[in-house]
């Protein structure tokens, strides 16, 4: 039994599709019933065929094709709301400049009034410039563009839904953005730069990065806290740390630094991601079938959540 406590998370699948549309449904239901406590994806809105990769810190993604299918998230996420009761869903990341900050605010307070207050908005500046290009998006400013939005985000509940922004990047007159939640939504900044962590510290609840070991983890948390003291925050940032884990037999082609093995290797693993600091750790399995999938979300929360309980 582990003696750190830590939520959970599921990273559902960004791209590809299964065979039948509720599948998304169904892993939603059976990722609540296992005791995970939040639902996790990424948004890139299109792939370009030429992609420019000599800013992305990670290699070539694996995604990075043209003809691979991905659903919007918002609507991804408001079907898996219809079907499921608690878990909460949260987007890692949603690249705030490659929206119309209005929209992106309206398609963000639809999902959380639709699943009852339970959408947290993950948020980052974005790396793809093919991307950015393709939609005539500002590359340039995306740093600057990001903060006003998260300034926009909490102004809009600060003004009760009705506000005007004047800001370099964002610019219109008063208008309404009704309904709006009881409750603004949880804001996760991604990123690993300086800017990313200072953005944390002033807009943010949470830091989320993904494929981070735990001691990189810790590393961040450090610099992350500075910041947090010098925007004088109480208390300390939330953590979101993707990994990838496979509980038995069948890992042998995860990649380094996954979590594999029996339960007990497993939560060891994880154990080290608790201790750098890390709140919720999301689980990625990268499995071959819908069937594969269920059994691995099943055997994580009958066999791993509950020694971090």
């Amino acid at each position: 039994m582990s003696n750190s406590s830590m939520q959970f998370g599921y990273a559902i699948p960004g791209y590809g599709t299964y065979e039948r549309p509720d599948a998304w449904k169904e892993i939603g239901r059976v990722a609540e019933e296992s005791g995970f406590d939040t639902l996790w994806t990424g948004s890139h809105i299109t792939i370009p065929e030429d992609i420019d990769y000599e800013e992305y810190q990670f290699g070539v993604p694996d995604w990075a094709d043209i003809s691979n299918p991905s659903l919007d998230v918002f609507e991804k996420f408001s079907y898996i709301a219809a079907s499921t009761e608690d878990i909460h869903m949260a987007t890692n990341i949603c690249i705030a400049p490659l929206y119309h900050p209005i929209l992106l605010i309206k398609k963000a307070l639809t999902v959380s009034v639709l699943s009852d207050g339970r959408f947290e908005l993950g948020v980052g500046s974005g790396w793809l410039r093919s991307e950015f290009e393709v939609l005539d998006a500002p590359y340039k400013t995306r740093g600057p563009h990001t903060d006003e939005f998260l300034e926009l985000f909490h102004q809009v509940f600060e003004d009760e839904g009705e506000t005007s922004f004047d800001g370099e990047h964002i610019n219109f007159r008063k208008t309404g953005f009704h309904p709006v939640p009881e409750e603004k939504p949880k804001v996760w900044i991604g990123g690993t730069s300086g800017a990313a962590l200072r953005r944390t510290a002033e807009f943010g609840d949470g830091w989320t990065v993904v494929e981070y070991s735990a001691s990189e983890v810790g590393d961040m948390r450090d610099r992350l806290m500075n910041a947090w003291t010098d925007y004088d925050r109480e208390g300390a940032p939330e953590i979101s740390a993707r990994c990838r884990v496979h509980v038995g037999d069948g890992g042998e082609g995860m990649p380094e630094g996954a979590a594999t093995g029996d339960p007990d290797s497993v939560i060891d693993s994880l154990e080290a991601y608790a201790d750098a600091g890390t709140t919720e750790l999301v689980v990625a399995t990268g499995t071959d079938s819908l069937e594969e999938e269920l059994e691995q979300i099943r055997r994580i929360g009958d066999e791993v959540i509950p020694a971090f309980e």
